[in-house]
């Protein structure tokens, strides 16, 4: 419970950080990369017409580049330890919330991205932008 509550905590901390989100664990990268995710269904859930979309285009198109800055933090930690890699795989707070990200969140936004292409398009590079940078 005690590293749950931490794991929150640091969070909150990133989250207050902005763009100087420094990654010193897998763990705080996922977190962060989640968080990112979730500015960009907040920005979607706003859009209503032509003139949001463009906005939230570029809103997105900037959270992109976020999650590109947390990838290559990722990218310079050592590789993750098994037993790290199944304590990830079992954290429930982090399935929760990519749970809840991709599945209901997402879903409610798919019209909208159907609606209007360029969103659909930011968000497939941005997302893009997850990928381990080589």
């Amino acid at each position: 419970m005690k590293r749950v509550i931490g794991v929150f905590v640091v969070c909150l901390m990133l989250a207050a950080c902005g763009d100087n989100v420094k990654i010193s664990s897998h763990e705080e990268g996922i977190n962060a990369q989640l968080n990112v995710m979730d500015e960009m269904f907040t920005v979607l859930e706003g859009v209503e017409d032509e003139a949001s979309a463009r906005a939230a285009r570029d809103d997105i198109e900037k959270l992109g580049q976020k999650l590109h800055e947390i990838a290559t933090q990722m990218s310079k930690l050592p590789q993750p330890t098994a037993e790290e890699m199944k304590a990830l795989a079992g954290n429930t707070e982090i399935t929760k919330r990519q749970q809840e990200l991709f599945g209901a969140r997402m879903a409610k936004q798919l019209m909208k991205l159907a609606q209007y292409p360029e969103l659909s398009e930011a968000l497939t590079s941005a997302i893009g932008k997850m990928e381990k940078p080589k």
